[in-house]
C-alpha cells in the first residue's frame, strides 16, 4: 500500500511539470474513467493551486473483464471528440500496467480528431512493474 502523503507528493510534482510545460496555455485534461478519477481530482486541485488553466473532459475506457486484461479496449461516455481539435491534450491515467488502454486509445483519438490535436501527452500516477514490457510508456 502506498501512503497518502507519498501519492499527494507525486501529484504535486506532476502538477509542477504540467505547469512548467503548459504555462500560458490551457490544455485539455482528459480523464480515463473510472480508475483515474481520484488521481484526476487531486491533480486538478494541485493545478488550480498553481493557477494553471485547463479544460476538463472524460472518457470511459476499459481493457479489463473482472481482474484480467482482455487485450482490447471498450470505450463509452460522452466525449465530444471535436472538442479536442486544435488543443493540447493530456490523457490522465492512474496506472499503466500492460499499456493496452493507451496503445489503443492514442491512435483512436488521433484518428478521430482528424490528426488535428495540437499535442497529445500522458500523465500517469504509477507505472506497474511487469515481467513483460508495457505496450505504452508515459513521459
Amino acid at each position: 500500500m502506498i501512503k497518502r502523503n507519498v501519492i499527494l507528493s507525486r501529484v504535486q510534482a506532476l502538477a509542477q511539470l504540467i505547469h512548467a510545460d503548459y504555462q500560458g496555455r490551457r490544455p485539455v485534461l482528459l480523464c480515463v474513467l473510472k480508475g483515474a478519477n481520484p488521481f484526476y481530482q487531486h491533480l486538478l486541485d494541485a493545478l488550480m493551486d498553481l493557477k494553471q488553466g485547463f479544460t476538463m473532459e472524460f472518457l470511459r475506457v476499459s481493457s479489463y473483464d473482472g481482474t484480467s486484461t482482455t487485450g482490447r479496449i471498450q470505450m463509452g461516455g460522452g466525449l465530444n471528440i471535436e472538442s479536442l481539435e486544435g488543443k493540447h491534450v493530456i490523457l490522465v491515467e492512474d496506472i499503466i500496467d500492460t499499456g493496452t488502454t493507451l496503445f489503443e486509445l492514442i491512435p483512436y483519438l488521433q484518428g478521430q480528431a482528424n490528426k488535428s490535436i495540437r499535442s497529445l501527452e500522458v500523465c500517469a500516477l504509477l507505472s506497474k512493474r511487469l515481467a513483460q514490457p508495457a505496450k505504452y510508456n508515459a513521459k
